[in-house]
Protein backbone atom coordinates (compact mmCIF):
# COMPACT_ATOMS: atom_id res chain seq x y z
CA UNK A 1 0.00 0.00 0.00
CA UNK A 2 1.08 3.68 -0.24
CA UNK A 3 2.90 5.40 2.54
CA UNK A 4 0.29 8.26 1.45
CA UNK A 5 -2.90 6.27 1.28
CA UNK A 6 -5.76 6.45 2.57
CA UNK A 7 -6.81 9.79 1.61
CA UNK A 8 -8.10 11.84 4.08
CA UNK A 9 -11.92 11.81 4.70
CA UNK A 10 -12.52 14.95 4.01
CA UNK A 11 -12.15 16.33 0.45
CA UNK A 12 -9.72 19.52 0.13
CA UNK A 13 -7.77 18.39 3.61
CA UNK A 14 -3.90 17.95 4.13
CA UNK A 15 -2.66 15.23 6.30
CA UNK A 16 -0.86 16.38 8.83
CA UNK A 17 1.81 14.03 10.64
CA UNK A 18 0.70 13.45 14.00
CA UNK A 19 4.25 14.47 15.16
CA UNK A 20 3.94 17.71 14.19
CA UNK A 21 3.83 20.22 17.00
CA UNK A 22 0.32 21.21 18.65
CA UNK A 23 1.19 25.16 16.97
CA UNK A 24 1.35 24.07 13.50
CA UNK A 25 -2.37 22.62 14.26
CA UNK A 26 -3.15 26.37 15.15
CA UNK A 27 -1.98 27.97 12.50
CA UNK A 28 -3.47 25.80 9.95
CA UNK A 29 -6.95 26.58 12.12
CA UNK A 30 -6.17 30.16 12.46
CA UNK A 31 -5.61 30.37 8.70
CA UNK A 32 -8.76 27.82 7.47
CA UNK A 33 -6.89 25.52 6.46
CA UNK A 34 -9.02 21.94 6.32
CA UNK A 35 -6.81 18.62 7.80
CA UNK A 36 -7.14 15.83 9.14
CA UNK A 37 -4.10 14.17 11.43
CA UNK A 38 -2.88 10.99 10.92
CA UNK A 39 1.22 9.00 10.62
CA UNK A 40 2.75 9.17 7.22
CA UNK A 41 5.91 7.83 7.04
CA UNK A 42 8.16 9.90 5.21
CA UNK A 43 7.30 13.71 5.57
CA UNK A 44 5.27 16.01 7.63
CA UNK A 45 1.92 16.61 5.81
CA UNK A 46 0.76 15.22 2.54
CA UNK A 47 -1.53 17.00 -0.06
CA UNK A 48 -4.19 15.05 -2.00
CA UNK A 49 -6.09 16.01 -5.24
CA UNK A 50 -9.74 15.62 -5.92
CA UNK A 51 -9.93 12.33 -6.51
CA UNK A 52 -7.69 11.58 -3.54
CA UNK A 53 -4.39 11.18 -4.90
CA UNK A 54 -1.25 12.33 -3.36
CA UNK A 55 0.58 14.68 -5.39
CA UNK A 56 2.59 16.62 -2.85
CA UNK A 57 4.43 15.18 0.16
CA UNK A 58 6.16 18.51 2.13
CA UNK A 59 9.37 18.62 5.26
CA UNK A 60 8.63 21.12 7.28
CA UNK A 61 11.71 22.33 8.71
CA UNK A 62 12.54 25.83 11.23
CA UNK A 63 16.16 26.94 10.48
CA UNK A 64 17.07 25.69 13.85
CA UNK A 65 15.85 21.90 13.18
CA UNK A 66 17.47 22.59 9.83
CA UNK A 67 21.07 23.11 11.50
CA UNK A 68 20.64 20.41 13.79
CA UNK A 69 19.58 17.65 10.90
CA UNK A 70 22.66 19.02 8.45
CA UNK A 71 24.81 18.46 11.83
CA UNK A 72 23.98 14.97 12.63
CA UNK A 73 23.26 13.56 8.93
CA UNK A 74 19.88 13.49 9.41
CA UNK A 75 18.86 16.12 6.23
CA UNK A 76 20.72 13.84 3.86
CA UNK A 77 19.10 10.37 5.80
CA UNK A 78 15.61 12.08 5.02
CA UNK A 79 16.41 13.00 1.63
CA UNK A 80 17.54 9.65 1.14
CA UNK A 81 14.19 8.40 1.85
CA UNK A 82 11.68 11.03 1.01
CA UNK A 83 13.33 10.67 -2.88
CA UNK A 84 12.86 7.54 -3.67
CA UNK A 85 9.35 6.74 -1.93
CA UNK A 86 7.98 9.94 -3.54
CA UNK A 87 9.57 8.68 -7.03
CA UNK A 88 7.77 5.15 -6.80
CA UNK A 89 4.41 6.90 -5.70
CA UNK A 90 4.35 9.89 -8.28
CA UNK A 91 4.59 12.14 -5.77
CA UNK A 92 6.21 15.62 -5.60
CA UNK A 93 8.85 16.13 -2.67
CA UNK A 94 9.14 19.59 -0.88
CA UNK A 95 10.38 21.05 1.75
CA UNK A 96 9.01 24.00 3.55
CA UNK A 97 11.44 26.35 4.93
CA UNK A 98 10.84 28.35 8.44
CA UNK A 99 13.43 31.86 8.33
CA UNK A 100 12.23 35.59 8.53
CA UNK A 101 15.27 36.64 6.18
CA UNK A 102 17.45 35.04 3.36
CA UNK A 103 20.84 33.88 5.44
CA UNK A 104 24.06 35.66 4.76
CA UNK A 105 27.53 34.57 5.76
CA UNK A 106 27.79 35.72 8.73
CA UNK A 107 25.23 33.31 10.69
CA UNK A 108 27.17 30.41 12.21
CA UNK A 109 26.16 27.96 14.85
CA UNK A 110 27.79 24.91 16.21
CA UNK A 111 30.75 25.52 13.69
CA UNK A 112 28.19 25.63 10.62
CA UNK A 113 27.46 28.61 8.46
CA UNK A 114 24.22 29.75 7.74
CA UNK A 115 25.39 29.88 3.83
CA UNK A 116 25.97 26.19 3.47
CA UNK A 117 22.98 25.09 5.03
CA UNK A 118 21.13 27.82 2.44
CA UNK A 119 23.49 25.77 -0.17
CA UNK A 120 22.73 22.57 1.27
CA UNK A 121 19.17 23.82 0.29
CA UNK A 122 19.57 24.37 -3.14
CA UNK A 123 22.00 21.44 -3.63
CA UNK A 124 18.31 19.45 -2.80
CA UNK A 125 16.39 21.75 -5.38
CA UNK A 126 19.19 20.50 -7.90
CA UNK A 127 18.29 16.73 -6.67
CA UNK A 128 14.99 16.88 -7.21
CA UNK A 129 13.28 18.15 -4.12
CA UNK A 130 11.46 21.73 -4.18
CA UNK A 131 12.04 24.12 -2.15
CA UNK A 132 9.95 27.23 -0.63
CA UNK A 133 10.77 29.68 2.23
CA UNK A 134 8.33 30.55 5.07
CA UNK A 135 8.36 33.90 7.54
CA UNK A 136 6.98 31.66 10.13
CA UNK A 137 4.94 29.11 11.41
CA UNK A 138 1.31 31.21 10.02
CA UNK A 139 2.99 31.51 7.27
CA UNK A 140 3.61 27.82 6.53
CA UNK A 141 -0.13 27.78 7.07
CA UNK A 142 -0.82 29.99 4.64
CA UNK A 143 1.15 28.21 2.14
CA UNK A 144 0.02 24.59 2.49
CA UNK A 145 -3.15 26.22 1.87
CA UNK A 146 -2.57 27.66 -1.14
CA UNK A 147 -1.13 24.31 -2.16
CA UNK A 148 -4.48 22.59 -0.84
CA UNK A 149 -6.50 24.38 -3.09
CA UNK A 150 -4.42 24.57 -6.10
CA UNK A 151 -4.32 20.49 -6.08
CA UNK A 152 -8.01 20.44 -5.31
CA UNK A 153 -8.27 22.99 -8.29
CA UNK A 154 -6.50 20.25 -10.70
CA UNK A 155 -3.14 22.47 -10.84
CA UNK A 156 -0.82 20.19 -9.17
CA UNK A 157 -0.11 17.04 -11.43
CA UNK A 158 1.22 13.89 -9.84
CA UNK A 159 5.43 12.90 -10.95
CA UNK A 160 5.48 11.32 -14.59
CA UNK A 161 5.92 8.02 -15.12
CA UNK A 162 8.21 6.92 -17.15
CA UNK A 163 8.39 3.00 -16.17
CA UNK A 164 11.47 2.64 -13.88
CA UNK A 165 12.28 6.23 -12.98
CA UNK A 166 15.80 7.88 -13.50
CA UNK A 167 17.27 11.62 -12.59
CA UNK A 168 20.14 13.05 -14.32
CA UNK A 169 22.39 14.89 -11.13
CA UNK A 170 24.48 17.78 -12.24
CA UNK A 171 27.29 19.35 -10.16
CA UNK A 172 29.07 22.55 -11.09
CA UNK A 173 32.33 22.34 -13.19
CA UNK A 174 32.42 18.37 -14.22
CA UNK A 175 33.15 16.93 -17.77
CA UNK A 176 33.83 13.86 -18.36
CA UNK A 177 33.27 11.12 -15.45
CA UNK A 178 32.19 13.30 -12.84
CA UNK A 179 31.38 11.37 -9.52
CA UNK A 180 28.28 13.75 -8.60
CA UNK A 181 26.70 13.18 -12.15
CA UNK A 182 25.16 10.32 -12.94
CA UNK A 183 22.71 8.23 -14.40
CA UNK A 184 21.19 6.13 -11.82
CA UNK A 185 18.47 5.59 -9.68
CA UNK A 186 18.07 7.88 -6.66
CA UNK A 187 17.57 5.35 -3.88
CA UNK A 188 20.69 4.36 -5.16
CA UNK A 189 22.55 7.67 -5.66
CA UNK A 190 21.34 9.66 -2.20
CA UNK A 191 23.93 8.32 0.00
CA UNK A 192 24.69 10.38 3.11
CA UNK A 193 28.26 10.47 1.75
CA UNK A 194 27.22 11.60 -1.98
CA UNK A 195 24.81 14.38 -0.22
CA UNK A 196 28.15 15.15 1.92
CA UNK A 197 30.10 15.80 -1.38
CA UNK A 198 27.24 17.39 -3.25
CA UNK A 199 26.99 19.63 -0.26
CA UNK A 200 30.61 20.52 -0.64
CA UNK A 201 30.47 21.16 -4.98
CA UNK A 202 27.84 23.54 -4.43
CA UNK A 203 30.74 25.99 -2.60
CA UNK A 204 32.14 28.31 -5.38
CA UNK A 205 35.40 27.07 -6.86
CA UNK A 206 34.37 23.43 -5.57
CA UNK A 207 34.31 20.78 -8.33
CA UNK A 208 33.03 17.00 -7.65
CA UNK A 209 36.53 15.68 -8.04
CA UNK A 210 38.27 18.10 -5.36
CA UNK A 211 34.75 17.57 -3.22
CA UNK A 212 35.39 13.91 -3.03
CA UNK A 213 38.89 14.66 -2.35
CA UNK A 214 38.38 16.56 0.67
CA UNK A 215 35.51 13.88 1.82
CA UNK A 216 37.87 11.40 1.20
CA UNK A 217 39.90 13.57 4.37
CA UNK A 218 36.49 14.58 6.57
CA UNK A 219 33.62 11.97 6.08
CA UNK A 220 31.07 14.46 7.02
CA UNK A 221 29.90 17.66 8.18
CA UNK A 222 30.65 17.15 11.47
CA UNK A 223 34.26 15.54 11.25
CA UNK A 224 35.01 18.98 8.92
CA UNK A 225 33.47 21.22 11.71
CA UNK A 226 35.41 19.45 14.59
CA UNK A 227 38.58 20.49 12.91
CA UNK A 228 38.08 23.83 12.31
CA UNK A 229 37.19 24.13 16.28
CA UNK A 230 40.46 22.45 17.00
CA UNK A 231 42.18 24.89 15.46
CA UNK A 232 44.31 27.21 17.37
CA UNK A 233 43.93 30.15 15.36
CA UNK A 234 42.59 32.13 11.66
CA UNK A 235 46.05 31.28 10.33
CA UNK A 236 44.81 27.63 11.19
CA UNK A 237 41.58 27.24 10.28
CA UNK A 238 42.26 29.10 6.91
CA UNK A 239 44.64 26.97 5.45
CA UNK A 240 43.13 23.40 7.04
CA UNK A 241 42.20 22.45 4.10
CA UNK A 242 45.03 23.93 1.81
CA UNK A 243 47.24 21.74 3.85
CA UNK A 244 45.29 18.64 2.35
CA UNK A 245 46.95 18.92 -1.49
CA UNK A 246 44.57 18.82 -3.34
CA UNK A 247 45.12 20.00 -6.82
CA UNK A 248 43.68 23.21 -7.45
CA UNK A 249 42.86 23.78 -3.81
CA UNK A 250 44.94 27.10 -2.79
CA UNK A 251 44.79 29.54 -0.22
CA UNK A 252 42.08 31.40 -1.24
CA UNK A 253 39.76 28.55 -2.26
CA UNK A 254 40.98 26.85 1.57
CA UNK A 255 39.85 30.29 2.99
CA UNK A 256 36.59 30.23 1.04
CA UNK A 257 35.21 27.10 2.38
CA UNK A 258 36.76 27.93 6.04
CA UNK A 259 34.41 31.06 5.26
CA UNK A 260 31.76 29.03 4.51
CA UNK A 261 31.67 26.76 7.66
CA UNK A 262 32.74 29.24 9.99
CA UNK A 263 31.87 32.56 9.20
CA UNK A 264 33.76 35.43 7.76
CA UNK A 265 37.40 35.07 9.24
CA UNK A 266 38.71 38.36 10.01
Amino acid sequence: MSPFLPPPGVPGALRVDSREPPAVREALERAGVKYEVGTLEVGDFCIYNSSGIPVLAIERKTWSDLRSSFGDRRLANQAARLIPTCQSQRVRPLYLVEHPTVPGWDGNNRGISDKLLDCSLNRNLVNGIGVVRTRNVDHTAEILGWFSKRAMDGKVEPLSNSGDPQITYSCPGGRGEDPLSVHTRKSDNMTPARCWRSMLAVIPGVSSKKAAAIAEHYKNPSELSSAYVACSGKREREDLVKKLKIKGVGPELSKRICRTFSGPTD
